[in-house]
């Protein structure tokens, strides 16, 4: 396990305590203890002879409400760890391209030969399970929201592109 003392915290965000260190450490060893766990399970998937015929999806959190992270339109609020595993089907790798979470029900519909709903959002993931070149979003198109007039209420609307993003904050100041 990991102490306060084994981490370095972000230095954009100007934060450095000792609680924040140990706050670090602690999600480090959640994250250990979760890839663990998912190693099990995929053995467990392997030794039954049923992970040809399984579909894993991991799809991470955003972590702590800190500064610039979960509930804003910036990267450590939209970009999460997505990961499948599907022997023959998924080749092993790594994508750069804009997926949403919206996009896994389609891809398991497809996956499982059912037809696909008329308006539904997101888009199969299938193009992207063969490495090379595949059609896909240009844009990703999100939002920061919440229903609550708490103190840190700060609304925001953002679209991105692979190398541009806009964010627009609906209470400027």
């Amino acid at each position: 396990p990991q102490t306060k003392d084994d981490v370095q915290v972000m230095d954009y965000m100007g934060i450095n305590s000792p609680e924040i260190r140990e706050m670090v450490a602690d999600h480090y060893n959640c994250m250990s203890r979760l890839d663990s766990f998912i190693g099990d399970l995929l053995q467990v998937l392997d030794r039954s002879g049923k992970a040809d015929n399984t579909i894993v999806i991991y799809v991470g959190d955003h972590w702590a409400d800190m500064l610039r992270g979960k509930r804003t339109c910036y990267e450590g609020g939209l970009r999460v760890p997505m990961l499948m595993r599907w022997p023959g089907h998924i080749v092993p790798q790594v994508r750069d391209e804009l997926a949403s979470t919206l996009d896994l029900m389609p891809t398991l519909l497809h996956a499982s030969g059912a037809n696909d709903v008329p308006g539904l959002p997101g888009a199969k993931l299938q193009p992207l399970f063969q490495p090379g070149s595949a059609e896909w979003r240009t844009y990703y198109f999100a939002e920061y929201h919440t229903h609550a007039a708490a103190a840190n209420y700060f609304p925001q609307r953002s679209v991105r592109s692979d190398r541009y993003k806009l964010i627009e904050s609906l209470l400027p100041d």
